[in-house]
């Protein structure tokens, strides 16, 4: 799976939402954190492109409260993320030059060690992934360490392909929109190289909410689409729990 053009066309929406939250330093960047501090449980979510948007931030607070798990949403980006300017004015193939570099697995791994290290020094004894879209093929790498995670959730996910399931070592949930591929190829390929992993996870395609609906392109004043979110937000929280 590449990179859906909705990726490169739809720009995040403003939100009036007042995170719940508060911001952490961990090693040298700035972590949004809600839910309990000595929560036995932590999330850990990677952003989309637009970084630290009200509507991302909103979907941490929603699933800590229904999941009662601290959330820690840490700023990869470091204040510098895609802007609906930029999406504008820079054509997809600087878009993709940027996530390359800014967004490359070798610069984001270090700030997610760091702050899955600061859940676990906090007392969380299990830890999840989240990621939309490019994030959650960042949460993807993350995965392949059964040692350190629990489970990963992969929100309207970016760059997949169906090999990519065989290096999981982790239950996912796999929640894509009317513009991402089909990946029923994906989870069978998950079936392929470990039926046991495949029974612990799950797979929703969301057919009527277009690509980025859970965070920063979604506008949740709209009925369908706050709807969505919310089945989205359950269902990533039911899942985390069952493997918690």
């Amino acid at each position: 799976m590449s990179m859906p053009d909705a990726c490169c066309s739809l720009p995040p929406v403003k939100s009036e939402y007042a995170p719940q939250g508060s911001v952490v330093e961990v090693g040298g960047i700035e972590v949004y954190s809600v839910g309990p501090s000595d929560a036995k449980a932590a999330i850990v979510g990677i952003y989309d492109i637009f970084g630290f948007h009200n509507n991302t931030k909103q979907f941490c607070d929603l699933v800590a409260s229904a999941t009662h798990a601290r959330v820690l949403l840490p700023d990869f980006f470091r204040g510098a993320p895609w802007t609906a300017e930029k999406l504008e004015t820079h054509d997809r193939s600087e878009l993709l030059k940027w996530i390359g570099t800014e967004g490359s697995w070798e610069k984001i791994q270090p700030s997610l060690a760091a702050t899955t290290a600061f859940a676990q020094k906090e007392g969380a004894q299990k830890i999840a992934l989240f990621g939309f879209c490019w994030g959650a093929k960042m949460a993807w790498h993350a995965a392949q360490d059964g040692s350190t995670y629990a489970a990963a959730a992969f929100i309207h996910p970016s760059f997949f392909t169906p090999d990519d399931a065989k290096f999981l070592q982790v239950p996912i949930i796999n929640l894509p929109t009317k513009d991402e591929p089909d990946m029923v190829p994906y989870m069978e390929a998950l079936k392929e190289a470990s039926p046991a992993l495949h029974e612990k996870s799950e797979h929703k395609r969301f057919d009527d909410v277009h690509h980025g609906f859970c965070a920063a392109r979604g506008d949740w004043s709209d009925e369908l689409q706050a709807q969505r979110a919310n089945e989205a937000i359950k269902l990533v929280a039911n899942f985390y729990k069952k493997q918690f």
